[in-house]
């Protein structure tokens, strides 16, 4: 038996499906912090800082998702673009560092209900175009 074989298709789908699944939660929280952007303006001095734990959560665990998929220099990684690193800079500045993982916490929630959410409007469209 081919031993290469056994790292075949079956065995790489847990490992699509999990790239796959931070892909979705990255896109939707650039899309997030895009329209964090376009309410609160660009200025992180002028966010309230439970909005500022949000950017500096989701950022967080897109890229704990992303160090599981690949490797990358965790402190490069900005998975909300660039324009979000003064943001988290200014969380950690204000909050204190130690409460990266809290905000994290928050957000992985926060993310979880959202991806239920699609999942679920994705469900009902396709039962609407197979009815």
């Amino acid at each position: 038996a081919d031993p290469a074989a056994a790292a075949g298709p079956p065995a790489l789908a847990h490992e699509i499906d999990s790239a796959v699944t931070m892909l979705d939660h990255a896109y939707r929280a650039k899309e997030r912090f895009a329209a964090m952007l376009a309410d609160n303006g660009s200025d992180p001095s002028g966010w309230n800082p439970g909005t500022l734990a949000e950017v500096t959560g989701r950022s967080e665990v897109v890229t704990e998702m992303a160090s599981r998929t690949c490797f990358l220099p965790r402190s490069k990684y900005l998975p909300l673009g660039p324009s979000s690193a003064p943001f988290i800079d200014r969380f950690k500045e204000t909050q204190g560092a130690d409460r990266v993982a809290d905000a994290a916490v928050a957000a992985a929630k926060l993310m979880g209900q959202e991806a239920e959410k699609a999942a679920a409007q994705r469900r009902r469209r396709a039962h609407l175009h197979v009815s």
